[in-house]
């Protein structure tokens, strides 16, 4: 045989075997590479689902911590509301300011569930601002009170009257 013939017979079986590997492999890996998309694909539509009822289930025990807090807030509303600081202070005094200031430290102090009481008065700024950080409540100076009349809920809450507000708070 001659040297050139058994080149080609050389390559035409490199050929025939690459052609070979390539038919039977190539499928092979595409069938892999889909049952590894589709594993994958169950994998990731599972932990969506059991990440949404996560949420679901978060949602609902905050919905029910508020719930159940409602009545309490509402009540501390009301007692407040009746407090003959704030009735002096909305009369006019202009001592009953800090008094009140000192009666929602008190408060806020004995409370321990708000981080802040805030009091504003019928034009948005913030008269009164109580924090309660790390178990002490501390009134904010009054350089640092801001108004709040650009807020969405000032001109919601001013044009509702205070029976209305109380009932919307009751039920």
């Amino acid at each position: 045989m001659m040297e050139a013939d058994r080149i080609k017979m050389y390559r035409t079986g490199w050929r025939a075997i690459a052609r070979r590997f390539l038919l039977l492999f190539v499928p092979l890996y595409l069938l892999a590479g889909f049952i590894v998309a589709a594993i994958y694909g169950v994998q990731f539509r599972a932990a969506r689902v059991v990440l949404q009822m996560e949420q679901k289930n978060h949602v609902a025990k905050k919905s029910d911590m508020v719930v159940s807090d409602f009545p309490q807030i509402v009540s501390d509303l009301l007692i407040l509301s009746e407090s003959r600081t704030l009735q002096s202070l909305l009369a006019g005094d202009p001592r009953a300011g800090e008094a009140l200031a000192q009666k929602l430290v008190v408060f806020t102090q004995h409370k321990r569930n708000y981080d802040q009481v805030r009091y504003l008065d019928g034009t948005g700024r913030k008269v009164i601002r109580i924090n309660f950080r790390q178990g002490q409540s501390v009134i904010v100076p009054e350089q640092q009170l801001q108004a709040k009349t650009g807020r969405y809920y000032f001109p919601e809450t001013i044009r509702v009257s205070a029976a209305k507000c109380l009932y919307r708070l009751s039920t």
